[in-house]
């Protein structure tokens, strides 16, 4: 499940609270790191420090993680996706399946669904200094078990 955090937390990175203009996804490109001091991770796990570049994020979300795994290794990985709402296979994670749907607010709500049967779901808000996003997001494991996780972003480029 670690992996899907990781992968998760930069899909919802980068959205809006507050209607979407055009040209407001340009006010979340650029590079995010996580701030461990703030988030609050899933009962029984930890975050592991990761950095999210969001290179456009209107009616496509587009980006590049990397994370520091537990071995010391980097991971990087890039993804896009529309944010209209279809439910799409992840191909970075075969069998998974993702929603990413924009709401009037421009909020994105953010759903994984990981084949065992879990749910992850999130929406990130950009907070009023431009320089933080704080995303909330709950996990429902396939036997109805809830874990809520709190990501906290700040703007490093």
């Amino acid at each position: 499940m670690m992996m899907s955090l990781f992968l998760f937390s930069a899909m919802v990175g980068g959205v809006l609270n507050g209607p979407m203009a055009p040209d407001e996804g340009d006010l979340t490109r650029g590079t995010w790191e996580l701030n461990l001091a703030e988030s609050i991770p899933p009962q029984g796990t930890v975050f592991r420090p990761f950095n999210v570049t969001i290179y456009q994020a209107g009616a496509m979300l587009a980006f590049t993680q990397t994370e520091i795994g537990p071995d010391g290794k980097t991971r990087s990985f890039s993804h896009q996706t529309p944010t209209d709402g279809v439910e799409r296979p992840v191909p970075e994670f075969p069998g998974a399946k993702m929603t990413m749907t924009r709401l009037p607010s421009g909020v994105i709500d953010a759903k994984l669904r990981f084949p065992n049967g879990a749910l992850q779901n999130k929406v990130c808000l950009l907070q009023p200094d431009l320089n933080k996003q704080v995303c909330f997001a709950t996990i429902t494991s396939a036997t109805g078990e809830v874990k809520f996780f709190k990501h906290v972003l700040n703007r490093i480029k």
